[in-house]
């Protein structure tokens, strides 16, 4: 379970610009549930991400997955038990290393090795395995550098290899939105597959109103550092994309996005 308790975050504060991101923020995620999270530029969307994952410091407050206070660790640490997926797929991999390379990186992270034992035969027919269902080709490509490969490429790559190491936290930080459209279809699907597989608790963040009805068993709509809309189980099921539409418009327009 993830716990947001009593978040309290301020931007440059003490200066004229000061602004109020989070004020007394709550928010709870059981384990196993994968929620969406929409909402117009400025609402505290990948903030409360980027507070979780530890990339910027909370005022007050605690953040706690699986009832461990992870709030002053440094993002490195919760990395133990954080994955996050990226808006850029370049961030995912690294570039000049080849597919078996990061691969074997991502199975082993926090784990001593060295790449002669790991990069064996076993490893790579392991690794071809993995990949061929992806229907990339990817498989057929396991010594090419990974900052070669397309977006969509790098992304599948990404998500394949936050699944080698499953963590108790999935993060998806608008994960398909500098991806073309066909790209972006199978990644959701990709990512719904391995969310089902490894029962992973996922927290993903997105501008597409479809992917966020479609996907998960629970929505959440933010507005200024706020939960305005919470809808799970049958809920969402029952859910309207133009009611959804027309409420994201309505608050899009408030704010001048």
């Amino acid at each position: 379970m993830l716990q947001l308790q009593h978040v309290n975050k301020v931007y440059q504060s003490g200066t004229p610009n000061s602004s109020v991101l989070f004020n007394d923020f709550n928010l709870e995620v059981e384990s196993g549930q994968f929620v969406s999270v929409v909402g117009s530029n400025g609402s505290g969307k990948t903030s409360m991400l980027n507070l979780i994952c530890g990339s910027i410091s909370l005022d007050s407050g605690r953040v706690l997955l699986d009832g461990k206070d992870i709030s002053h660790l440094a993002e490195n640490r919760r990395a133990r038990w954080i994955g996050r997926v990226f808006q850029d797929p370049a961030r995912g991999t690294c570039p000049h290393l080849s597919i078996t390379e990061n691969l074997a990186i991502a199975e082993n992270k926090f784990k001593p090795f060295n790449f002669r034992r790991l990069l064996d035969r076993e490893c790579h027919s392991r690794y071809q395995a993995l990949l061929e269902p992806l229907g990339m080709g990817l498989e057929k490509r396991m010594d090419q550098p990974c900052g070669t490969l397309s977006g969509g490429q790098r992304q599948a790559l990404a998500l394949l290899m936050t699944a080698l190491n499953p963590p108790d936290l999935l993060i998806l930080d608008e994960h398909t939105a500098a991806l073309d459209p066909k790209s972006s279809e199978r990644i959701m699907q990709l990512t719904a597959e391995i969310v089902e597989q490894h029962h992973l608790t996922t927290l993903m963040v997105t501008h597409n109103l479809r992917f966020a009805l479609n996907y998960g068993n629970r929505l959440l709509m933010m507005h200024e550092g706020t939960i305005i809309r919470d809808n799970a189980a049958e809920e969402k099921q029952q859910l309207q994309l133009d009611t959804l539409l027309n409420q994201f418009n309505q608050i899009s327009i408030e704010y001048g996005n």
